[in-house]
């Protein structure tokens, strides 16, 4: 437990001082917020830095950390996010872990989470017990994932997409763009 937030307080001061570099006009290297609008910074406001969120946050744009209950991003997210529901309006470079992460964009990084749902493109890795996203070029690890194309890995219980170029583990597999096949058990590969 200490040395978890020890590394968390030598990340957030290494941030906020990296953060003027990486500021722009409208952003600010910290934000601590009891819920939306009781904030340090309003939420018209970038956060380039730390942003802490006792129960419910939002901003434009974080570059940096980002933790708390509740968290949203009404732009674009360039870090990591740790909450209990995540949401992004645009897309995430970086990673989000919470019991649900959803991002109305496209992600490259990571989600893991019970809930993970991508908008649009996914290029990386999600984990969870649901994992959906439009196009996915990587892997889905979870109970059910859900995508319209896969260039990549899908390893659950139900794996379902359109277009299947790579493989599938599970019980039941579905590539329904295959020409035949279209349900496997156990194995589905196209390539």
């Amino acid at each position: 437990m200490k040395k978890g937030l020890m590394w968390l307080v030598i990340v957030g001061i290494g941030l906020m001082i990296a953060s003027p570099v990486m500021a722009g006009e409208n952003s600010r290297p910290f934000q601590l917020s009891l819920f939306s609008p009781i904030a340090i910074l309003d939420e018209s406001q970038s956060v380039s830095g730390l942003r802490i969120n006792l129960l419910y946050g939002s901003n434009e744009d974080i570059n940096g950390l980002d933790i708390g209950l509740v968290n949203r991003v009404n732009g674009t997210l360039n870090g990591y996010e740790y909450g209990l529901f995540n949401y992004v309006e645009n897309d995430v470079y970086g990673g989000q872990a919470g019991w649900v992460n959803w991002v109305r964009g496209s992600v490259q990084g990571y989600q893991g989470g019970l809930v993970n749902i991508v908008d649009n493109d996914l290029k990386g890795i999600q984990a969870g017990v649901f994992n959906q996203a439009m196009n996915v070029d990587g892997t889905q690890i979870g109970v059910l994932n859900i995508s319209d194309s896969v260039t990549g890995f899908q390893l659950g219980i139900v794996n379902w997409t359109g277009k299947l170029d790579g493989l599938q583990i599970g019980l039941l597999n579905v590539a329904t763009e295959k020409e035949n096949l279209k349900g496997m058990v156990f194995i589905n590969a196209a390539w």
